[in-house]
C-alpha cells in the first residue's frame, strides 16, 4: 500500500498538474539518489569480462532509469555512453555498455539467473538511453 497510482481528481484536489506532479516524483527520486537510498555497485567483471552497475536495495531501483543523468553517471565506469539498461523488477535495475548482440545475451542470462524471482516484476526487455531519453532496445537496429 505504499504506492499508489495518482488520478486526475487527486491532482486536481492537491491543485497540482500532471507536469508539476511529474516534476516532484523526479525531484523525489533524485533526492533517493542523492541520501544514497538507492545502493548501487559496480561490478568490473560482469558478462563478456565487461562492467556492469546494479542498482538495488530499494523498492524504487527501477526507477532509477528515469533519472535525469543516468547516462552521464554510468558512461564513466561502464567506459561508454552507449548503454542499455534492464528493470526486471522493482527493486533492481542493471546498467551496461550495449557492446554487442553476445555480450547482450550474456547480460540477459545474467539477469534471468539472478534477478527472475524479483517481487513486483517488470519486464526482461532491454531499454536504451540515448539523446531521445528511453527507448526499447530492439536487437538488428
Amino acid at each position: 500500500g505504499l504506492v499508489e497510482s495518482v488520478t486526475p481528481d487527486q491532482l486536481a484536489k492537491l491543485n497540482l498538474t500532471p507536469d508539476q506532479a511529474h516534476a516532484e516524483a523526479l525531484a523525489n527520486l533524485q533526492e533517493l539518489a542523492r541520501a544514497q537510498r538507492l545502493n548501487s555497485a559496480v561490478f568490473p567483471n560482469g558478462p563478456s569480462g565487461k562492467p556492469f552497475i546494479l542498482m538495488g536495495g530499494h523498492w524504487a531501483a527501477a526507477t532509477a532509469i528515469l533519472l535525469p543523468r543516468l547516462r552521464d553517471f554510468a558512461s564513466g565506469p561502464l567506459g561508454t555512453r552507449d548503454i542499455c539498461v534492464s528493470i526486471p523488477h522493482r527493486d533492481a535495475m542493471l546498467v551496461f555498455a550495449h557492446g554487442d548482440r553476445a555480450h547482450r545475451d550474456a547480460v540477459r542470462a545474467l539477469v534471468g539467473q539472478k534477478e527472475s524471482d524479483g517481487q513486483k516484476p517488470l519486464t526482461f526487455e532491454l531499454f536504451t538511453i540515448d539523446n531521445r531519453g528511453i527507448v526499447p532496445f530492439v536487437e538488428g537496429k
